[in-house]
């Protein structure tokens, strides 16, 4: 009798063991709540253009919570032809009404998606955090025989915030960007924004 109520009790006690939970809370690597973090970078304005435009981009962002972020963000592009542009000039001696881009300046929102870390080597862990992100602003085109001009400019796009250090942070961006734009009429023009940058946060 005593041994099989010494049974149950051990069982009892096993039963409350595999009860308790072993899911641990890990704190995030970095704070950003009411933290500025100023990036720089390379950018590349992919148009249906007939034009190459790589450019630099300056990036200001304040988190005005932990997953949310308000941004400013300048894009400086150095258009030139592309093959196809070449072609078409020296083969018909006429050039398309498209107009090369030469800025853009967007103001908009990131929103952090999640935290997560890679484990790398038995030491170290890559952490970073999947990004959504929004914004509205205008976009600068001039070319050799187009006056400067100055239109509207939208861009969606998700991208991934990548820690170096707790001061210094990576973002890689991929945007899709519709805006409006003067050619032989009116018409909205849809590209692409990919971006890699390097920043600190103070």
């Amino acid at each position: 009798m005593r041994a099989l109520l010494l049974m149950f009790c051990l069982s009892g006690v096993a039963r409350a063991e595999d009860l308790k939970p072993e899911v641990r809370i890990q704190r995030r690597y970095v704070e950003k709540k009411h933290r500025f973090a100023l990036y720089a970078g390379f950018a590349y304005h992919g148009r249906a253009d007939y034009y190459r435009s790589p450019g630099v981009e300056l990036a200001l962002s304040y988190h005005v919570l932990e997953s949310l972020a308000i941004d400013l963000r300048g894009d400086v592009f150095f258009s030139i032809p592309s093959d196809e542009l070449k072609e078409i000039a020296a083969k018909t001696g006429y050039i398309p009404d498209s107009r090369p881009s030469r800025a853009a300046v967007q103001v908009g929102v990131r929103y952090s998606l999640g935290y997560a870390k890679l484990r790398i080597t038995s030491t170290r862990a890559l952490h970073f955090e999947p990004q959504a992100f929004a914004y509205i602003g205008v976009h600068i085109t001039q070319g050799d025989f187009s006056d400067l001009a100055v239109a509207p400019i939208g861009e969606l796009g998700i991208g991934f915030l990548i820690y170096a250090t707790r001061h210094v942070q990576a973002r890689l961006d991929a945007g899709l960007t519709i805006g409006g734009e003067q050619r032989t009429k009116y018409v909205a023009v849809v590209g692409g924004l990919p971006v890699l940058s390097v920043g600190v946060m103070f």
